[in-house]
């Protein structure tokens, strides 16, 4: 309920569309499209499978099947970007935010959510000690400086900022 009340309540209103990246099977696509309205919502997700997922659960949702390294969209094209619980999937999260900064025309907006190592060294021994069977060494967790150059370099600016325990939220503004 916390996600989605942070995603509702800054993803806004933008006049054209908001780009769900990495959708997976829609949980947050269906947020986005309560909160814009679902004519204004397009989902990405590289996974066919997720993707059928999804038009199952939002038929009317358009999707779209490309990489996040690589967005199928014109440069300043897009009024808002959600890139939720999926940044720390990606092979490539430095290049999916560069995308995401070419993609948003200024003014546009970014929402995301990922995850952060933690400040106390005991509590990252127990992150980095968690595994899942698709992914042995872990999933990548960032450190928090880390994600802000990224975005700094991308021509993002952070408007808000939330980071409670190893969640980081975020939500950004692409630059003129």
């Amino acid at each position: 309920a916390d996600e989605d009340a942070y995603l509702t309540k800054h993803t806004g209103s933008p006049a054209r569309t908001v780009l769900d990246l990495a959708a997976g099977a829609g949980r947050w696509t269906a947020v986005l499209a309560e909160a814009v309205g679902s004519q204004r919502v397009l989902a990405l997700d590289l996974s066919a499978a997720m993707l059928l997922d999804l038009r199952t659960r939002l038929p009317r949702t358009p999707a779209v099947r490309a990489s996040a390294a690589k967005l199928p969209f014109a440069d300043a094209s897009l009024d808002g970007i959600n890139c939720w619980n999926a940044l720390q999937a990606l092979p490539d999260p430095e290049r999916a935010i560069g995308e995401i900064g070419r993609c948003l025309r200024p003014g546009g907006r970014l929402t995301m959510m990922t995850f952060v190592w933690a400040p106390d060294p005991v509590y990252r021994y127990f992150q980095r000690s968690h595994h899942f069977p698709a992914r042995p060494d872990g999933f990548p967790l960032f450190e928090l400086a880390e994600v802000q150059t990224w975005l700094e370099r991308a021509g993002l600016a952070v408007r808000h900022q939330a980071n409670p325990g190893t969640f980081l939220f975020v939500t950004a503004e692409r630059q003129a």
